[in-house]
């Protein structure tokens, strides 16, 4: 696969500290396109919603359609993607989910937290099986409430510590309980990172004047679903297939979205269905 991108040192980060940053994966110019479709549903949504959604004041989660200019084989095809993602959950991994994180101006910290259970069986610790892959629209900062971590908290099983009030460990807010090392993770525009949504973390405040809009898809390994997921209803959109020159030859490709209308999706399954928080 050809890209300019050291996927033996992106998996090392990742396994190290539970996430690793692609710089420069995803022109301007498409971000601006994105961002131009988006504001709308968006905005249509947070409305619904009201000031108070379930992840805390004027901080939105809102689905992204599955359709053009969102769903694009140059951000989910991308060689150095696809590679990363077959290496961690194998050829046949699946897109499962594609919804978004919207601090607006006046949000708080969040609290912190995992994405989904640690683990499928308790007191034994997998390699990752679901990964989120993130890109901002614009840059993330101080300021517009960007993203903070603590790396390689993936491995820390959920009975080693208060799970359900990680606070209770943490602290709150910028008041720290105990002695961690939190990371910021500042993204230039242009960047898309893997999460292992098992590692702690939260969203912070911002203090813009401007949302600050990011698109989460979900990959996650096939055998995830068979553990009991229910089917949420039939939803209207689905994956176009990846766009070809006509007459381009299809290169040999782990099975993976270019299957983009097959996915490898069951037919019984959305891609929306929800399985991080």
């Amino acid at each position: 696969m050809s890209h300019d991108y050291d996927i033996d040192q992106k998996l090392q980060e990742w396994r190290i500290n539970g996430f690793t940053v692609f710089d420069g994966l995803i022109p301007h110019d498409k971000l601006d396109h994105i961002l131009e479709a988006w504001a709308p549903i968006r905005d249509a949504d947070i409305e619904r919603q009201g000031e108070l959604p379930p992840r805390g004041r004027f901080r939105y989660n809102v689905l992204v359609p599955f359709a053009s200019p969102f769903v694009d084989a140059e951000i989910f095809d991308h060689d150095a993607v696809v590679e990363f993602l077959s290496r961690v959950l194998g050829n046949d991994y699946v897109w499962t989910h594609y919804d978004s994180n919207i601090p607006l101006p006046g949000t708080d910290y969040q609290g912190w937290h995992r994405d989904g259970a640690s683990t499928v069986q308790r007191g034994v610790m997998l390699n990752a099986f679901t990964i989120g892959v993130k890109f901002p629209l614009l840059d993330t900062n101080l300021e517009n409430g960007s993203f903070e971590v603590l790396p390689g908290t993936q491995y820390l099983a959920d009975e080693d510590l208060d799970s359900s009030n990680l606070e209770n460990v943490l602290g709150s807010g910028e008041q720290m309980r105990g002695t961690y090392y939190p990371l910021r993770l500042n993204l230039k525009k242009g960047s898309l990172w893997m999460q292992d949504g098992r590692a702690i973390h939260r969203g912070t405040p911002n203090r813009s004047d401007r949302p600050r809009d990011e698109l989460c898809m979900a990959f996650s390994a096939p055998w995830v679903f068979p553990l009991g997921v229910q089917p949420p209803p039939p939803r209207q959109h689905r994956a176009p297939p990846s766009p070809r020159p006509v007459g381009e030859p299809v290169r040999p490709r782990p099975a993976r979205f270019t299957a983009a209308a097959r996915a490898r999706l069951s037919p019984q399954l959305s891609p929306n269905r929800r399985v991080t928080s």
